[in-house]
């Protein structure tokens, strides 16, 4: 008998709507887990993002003519570690 677990992603939305799950790019990361995907309001989100080794997807919601992440000379927007 062969049993396969898989965990499901969990996805978090970030933005000013009373739907979002967080006000912040860097609140959603804390507290997602690997494997989780952060879904992100249009709209300019400031500051640095640090995905803390975690494996994220980071997806603009209405796409990327509308959402940027502004690193606000922080030297990077994201840290990525692999």
């Amino acid at each position: 008998m062969l049993l396969l677990s898989t965990a499901l992603a969990a996805t978090w939305t970030v933005g000013t709507s009373a739907s979002a799950n967080f006000g912040s790019i860097p609140a959603a990361v804390a507290s997602a887990a690997s494997g989780d995907i952060i879904l992100v309001e249009p709209g300019t989100w400031i500051g640095a993002i640090d995905f803390a080794g975690k494996s994220l997807e980071l997806r603009a919601r209405d796409g990327a003519s509308v959402t940027t992440i502004d690193g606000t000379g922080a030297g990077h927007a994201l840290y990525l570690y692999t």
